[in-house]
């Protein structure tokens, strides 16, 4: 759980960004794990939904979402902001 201290994880703590909730408040670490959840399990239907198409979907999100939210975020109702 030290991983995920303030919605961070190590790699976003250098970057500078954080996991918050969509309506911009702190997330809670069982949301931030529930996000961490959805995002290995979307990993892992590989076997139902190809690697191919969550990329495209994920990249098309990228792209044309106002915000920049993938599909675990929209799943898990949060959004990875600048924090610096």
């Amino acid at each position: 759980m030290v991983f995920f201290r303030e919605g961070q994880t190590l790699g976003m703590r250098f970057v500078g960004t954080q996991i918050v909730m969509k309506n911009g408040f702190k997330a809670s670490m069982i949301t931030v794990v529930i996000r961490q959840i959805f995002y290995s399990y979307l990993g892992m239907m590989t076997f139902i939904i190809p690697p191919i198409l969550l990329f495209a979907i994920n990249g098309l999100l990228l792209k044309f979402h106002p915000c920049k939210r993938l599909l675990h975020d929209l799943i898990a109702g949060t959004m990875v902001i600048q924090k610096y």
